[in-house]
């Protein structure tokens, strides 16, 4: 609608001006008075230059309201109730959109919140359940699992073959008192027979 009367207005100026410069023509005195021949090339020259300032001047005046025109075309105001009820029903969507999407962080953010106070409450429940000395929780501390155990295998090495040394022990008194009760045996026949 804006466009349409832009361009009935601007157009009845157009007309009027150069309804204006045809009169001028038609007045002045190159035209009317009778000249020689080579007077007519003059008036049709001036004619023609006055016919161009006319139009010249209409574009000019009708050159700002398009550019208003073009502008209120390309603004986001809609012009029409359809472009309005469009341009409402996307703003709508996206707001639901963003409402959503917040929903879903939110959700997001409790079930985390959720997971950390339930580990919280089984790493409180396993202390109480397990008193922990003092050593024990020092070495937890200061040693890593994987140390702490290959440290208890070690030990538990050591233990064996100190079991392993006192067998060898036990055997070796065993055969050195086996040696010598034949060794008394036959110096006690020796010496029944000297008596």
């Amino acid at each position: 609608m804006l466009q349409y009367e832009w361009h009935v207005k601007y157009e009845k100026s157009f007309q009027a001006l150069s309804g204006a410069a045809a009169r001028i023509c038609l007045l002045s005195p190159t035209v009317s008075s009778p000249s020689t021949p080579a007077s007519h090339p003059a008036a049709a020259a001036n004619a023609a230059a006055a016919a161009a300032n006319a139009a010249a001047a209409a574009n000019a005046a009708a050159a700002p309201p398009a550019a208003a025109a073009a502008a209120a075309s390309s603004s986001p105001v809609c012009d029409t109730p359809c472009l309005e009820t469009e341009w409402s029903g996307s703003k709508v969507q996206q707001q639901q959109q963003k409402q959503q999407q917040q929903q879903q962080q939110q959700q997001l953010q409790q079930q985390l919140l959720k997971l950390h106070k339930q580990q919280q409450q089984q790493q409180q429940q396993q202390q109480q359940q397990e008193p922990v000395s003092p050593l024990k929780a020092a070495i937890k501390q200061f040693i890593p699992y994987e140390l702490s155990v290959s440290i208890l295998l070690l030990l538990l090495l050591l233990q064996l073959l100190l079991l392993l040394l006192l067998l060898l022990l036990l055997l070796l008194l065993r055969l050195l008192l086996s040696l010598q009760h034949p060794a008394a045996a036959s110096a006690a026949a020796a010496a029944r027979i000297c008596i």
